[in-house]
């Protein structure tokens, strides 16, 4: 009989103890999440009860404070290991680890053994002794359900889901006196606030474009309306820096146009502006959190949207763009990982009680006809990019590039409609035209 391996994450427990050493958030994390039990490592079971034993003890958790807790309670005498160093280089290895991400691979690793273990020990009961089957069905069962995912589904009865829908109030109430205010946070363009009733949260938009079109600085205009309104925004870059992302939004705020910035003569006045500008940015600046994450997998957003709702009560997110997310799985097709990653799109949102907002690349079918006018096929890589959307906004412009057709193509709460706006290159303004 082929001898069954348990599973083991050796470098997630070394991550996820390196990162409890460096961040108090990370260390309450770990703590949270996990217990002795699913670590397997013997040397790692006793540096994360010193980790739990210095936390108890209200003992600054560091480096010096756990090594001398293991020397103290758990390392047996003329154990030849230096504590200090193998800590350092834990610390060193988990500087940059996202904790709940390496942790939950910890969950999964102990689930898996405690699944085999519990399965095997009830075939070696059945085969010594005439117990009846079904006993040991059942004790699997009971096993298996307490091992089931944090993520429950818990139906909610319909009564109390249309007193949700209007914050308390009666669906007659709300018929009688209907309300102006928008579910969703406003855009800053009517045209769109009215066709999409906003940015609504547990919704998945996508904004579509071919490249050079504008998608980033569509986004960057919708964010600044955001943050100037008090929204708070995660925008995750695929593609650009920090800094150039900041430099398109200061952009927006100077009405003046990124790439100008740093080049070229500025006038006296332009300069004094500036400065009284830069100043009076600083408060909706602090509204607005970038991400640069090239290679980004999606279950690394979800842990960056669920980090940053809990420490900064974002309320949005913006991904800049879906086409350069990273593969799930490296063996699949570009169509089966886009799929995958617009789903989890979708999912994120509907979990987390956001609105999710992604930038998306058209292909080069729209080239080949006359009008040159994007259609929801031109989604790029996959079908489901359209099934998962709530609402779809397909950007073109005109020849002069000064007007940018915002075409809601897809709307599942609304009518589908066409935005126009007006944009000033050198300026970097956009402002609202006619819409139909």
């Amino acid at each position: 009989m082929t001898e069954i391996k348990l599973p083991i994450d050796v470098l997630s427990e070394r991550w996820c103890l390196g990162a409890a050493l460096n961040r108090r958030e990370c260390m309450l994390d770990l703590l949270r999440m996990t217990t002795v039990d699913m670590f397997q490592s013997p040397i790692n079971k006793m540096i994360f009860n010193s980790i739990e034993k210095c936390y108890e003890e209200d003992v600054p958790v560091n480096k010096d404070s756990v090594a001398q807790c293991v020397i103290r309670n758990y390392c047996p005498v003329g154990l030849d290991i230096d504590v200090c160093d193998l800590l350092y280089s834990y610390a060193m290895d988990g500087f940059s680890c996202y904790v709940k991400l390496q942790a939950k691979n910890l969950i999964d690793c102990y689930r898996r053994r405690e699944v085999m273990v519990s399965c095997l020990g009830e075939i070696e009961k059945l085969s010594t002794t005439t117990e009846d089957p079904r006993i040991a069905i059942l004790e699997i069962s009971k096993k298996m359900n307490s091992l089931l995912m944090d993520y429950r589904v818990e139906p909610a009865s319909g009564d109390v889901i249309i007193k949700d829908m209007f914050d308390g109030e009666s669906l007659m109430d709300r018929i009688e006196n209907p309300s102006p205010k928008m579910r969703g946070y406003s855009t800053g363009f009517y045209g769109l606030d009215t066709n999409m009733g906003g940015l609504v949260p547990t919704r998945f938009i996508v904004i579509g474009a071919r490249a050079g079109i504008g998608k980033t600085e569509f986004l960057c205009q919708l964010v600044v309306k955001l943050i100037t309104n008090g929204v708070k925004c995660l925008v995750v870059s695929l593609e650009m820096s920090q800094c150039e992302y900041m430099q398109r939004i200061m952009g927006i705020f100077l009405k003046k146009n990124h790439s100008l910035l740093e080049r070229g003569e500025h006038s006296t006045q332009f300069i004094e502006q500036s400065r009284n500008t830069i100043i009076n940015s600083e408060k909706y600046l602090r509204n607005l959190y970038i991400v640069e994450a090239a290679g980004l997998k999606a279950t690394d957003l979800e842990l960056l949207v669920e980090q940053n709702i809990e420490s900064n009560d974002v309320k949005l997110v913006f991904l800049d763009h879906l086409g350069l997310m990273a593969p799930a799985d490296h063996k699949m097709s570009r169509y089966e990982a886009v799929s995958r990653n617009s789903n989890s799109m979708k999912m994120i949102a509907m979990r987390y009680n956001i609105c999710l907002v992604s930038a998306v690349q058209l292909n080069r079918g729209l080239e080949n006809r006359q009008d040159h006018t994007p259609m929801l096929s031109d989604l790029r890589d996959s079908g489901d990019i359209e099934q998962d959307a709530n609402q779809v906004i397909l950007l073109s412009r005109n020849d002069e590039k000064s007007t940018i057709k915002a075409d809601i193509r897809k709307n599942r709460h609304g009518d589908s409609t066409i935005v126009n706006f007006n944009y000033d290159n050198l300026t970097q303004t956009m402002e609202e035209g006619k819409w139909s």
